[in-house]
């Protein structure tokens, strides 16, 4: 939280140079998954001396680096947010009493305190929920035991797992709540997210804070892609050739090519996975956002039931939509559904877990935008004789695109990289190139699994990239005279 909160006043709220290139690297590095990232780093372990718990590549330590290195664009991005909605009109007063960087510290941090928060409860959420990292670090955590006992133990060594981690889940879920309550209420006004947030001037510090941006990135980026890079390019002895290992980049395209090749069904699959759960996950937030806006019973309802999906571990989401499947397909006439849910390849369950898993991020992503949507325009439709859908359809829609495609690029990358749950439900026949990642981080084939790695992430930057201009396009929306919405108090011709 501290290095995230200070990169995010860096890239956010200063004058750093080139801060729209940092903004960018942090919004597609956000959507890499943990299995490739904690793949990288532990082809970085293999040829680092083994001198510290850290590179020695299990542990507790291991694990809280991979899951700290994972969770700083999460940080960035959660934080940077909560300092561009801070009122304009508190930093002008404070600087005529002091200097920028005390009103930094003084108004534009304290204001951001909620979503400082909000980013911290998420990272939390998200290493307690995840497997990927506490797997190949040998570290046991709640959802590692529950996955292991759902893989090798009985019906009731599932129960007593699940049943273990209730209080955990419980105690998360009433924390969740509690943080998500509190930014809801703290929330600046609606105005406050059209206005262009004032920059902060560094002046001698402004190029000693580029480089340690620029040692910051590469501790982030650099060293794990350079540990990728490096493995899928060394071409080992042979009888003919005998030696050391000895890197050539022709080796390394010609692995990232034939990866490209041979893994061009989990490509594909992958690709559908991200396009079905994307749009559904972020159509299903939008809309449950908007209806929130006419009903508090319904928000009630809405936060708490985002609050649970979210605090909930992946595997146990994973055996509980594992079970319902069962249920549905015992039913009279559940034959139909057997060959779509369980024994024939199909994306349906990875798409409804998926859904479950960042329905909470994409609702949470969403709703404060439809704040910024003035109450006359549904009126002033309603009268026109509009129903709710037509409404929906005919007005939110075309004004608040945008979100809803954050909410849908967001949702489709995450999507690509879930693990913990989809891995209990995937169908025969049906593996995305995530699960792959993790099945070869196992079997010891390095060169192959920094391939695979390499091609996920170029799949990964190419939707980040999609979300970098959704984001652009809509700023500049935004900023255009008569843009989407101009004001939370003027109607839009």
């Amino acid at each position: 939280v501290p290095v995230g909160g200070v990169a995010a006043v860096l890239f956010v709220r200063t004058d750093l140079p080139g801060r729209r290139c940092w903004q960018c690297l942090t919004l597609t590095t956000l959507f890499s998954p943990l299995p490739l990232i904690a793949s990288a780093w532990q082809l970085v372990w293999n040829w680092l001396p083994d001198y510290s718990p850290v590179f020695s590549g299990t542990g507790m330590a291991a694990a809280i680096s991979v899951h700290a290195l994972a969770s700083v664009p999460w940080i960035v991005l959660l934080a940077g947010l909560g300092m561009t909605w801070v009122e304009p009109e508190l930093e002008e007063d404070a600087l005529m009493l002091m200097p920028a960087w005390r009103v930094v510290v003084h108004v534009t941090l304290p204001r951001s305190v909620p979503a400082v928060v909000l980013a911290a409860m998420h990272v939390g959420l998200l290493t307690l929920n995840e497997i990927a990292v506490t797997d190949i670090t040998q570290v046991r955590t709640f959802s590692e035991e529950v996955y292991t006992q759902m893989v090798g133990g009985g019906d009731d060594e599932v129960a007593r797992a699940v049943a273990v981690s209730v209080p955990a889940v419980a105690l998360a879920t009433a924390v969740a709540w509690g943080v998500m309550r509190r930014w809801r209420r703290r929330l600046p006004p609606a105005i406050s997210l059209l206005r262009p947030p004032r920059r902060f001037l560094l002046g001698r510090l402004r190029w000693p804070a580029f480089l340690a941006a620029v040692v910051f990135t590469v501790l982030l980026v650099g060293i794990p892609l350079t540990g990728l890079l490096r493995e899928a390019g060394l071409r080992y002895a042979t009888a003919a050739a005998p030696g050391p290992p000895v890197w050539d980049p022709t080796v390394l395209l010609r692995r990232i090519g034939d990866a490209l090749l041979y893994q061009r069904t989990l490509l594909l699959q992958s690709g559908m996975l991200a396009l079905l759960s994307g749009g559904l996950t972020g159509t299903l937030a939008f809309t449950v956002a908007w209806l929130c806006r006419g009903s508090r019973v319904f928000t009630i309802f809405a936060w708490t039931l985002a609050v649970v999906l979210w605090s909930l571990p992946g595997p146990i989401l994973g055996i509980g939509l594992l079970d319902t499947i069962q249920g549905l397909i015992g039913l009279p006439g559940g034959g139909v559904l057997r060959a779509l849910l369980w024994d024939r390849p199909s994306p349906v369950p990875n798409v409804w877990i998926c859904t479950l898993r960042f329905f909470p991020l994409a609702f949470a992503a969403v709703w404060p935008m439809l704040r910024l949507l003035p109450r006359e325009l549904e009126e002033m439709a309603l009268l026109d004789g509009l129903g709710p859908w037509q409404r929906l359809v005919r007005v939110v829609f075309p004004i608040l695109r945008g979100p809803w495609i954050w909410a849908v690029v967001g949702s489709g990358v995450l999507a690509v990289g879930e693990l913990s749950a989809s891995k209990l439900v995937t169908t025969p026949g049906f593996l995305p190139l995530s699960h792959h990642v993790f099945q070869q981080m196992h079997a010891s084939a390095d060169a192959e699994l920094a391939a695979l790695s390499i091609v996920l992430l170029l799949l990964v930057l190419a939707g980040g990239m999609l979300f970098v201009m959704a984001v652009t396009w809509w700023r500049l929306r935004l900023q255009q005279p008569g843009g989407a919405v101009t004001s939370v108090d003027e109607r839009r011709p």
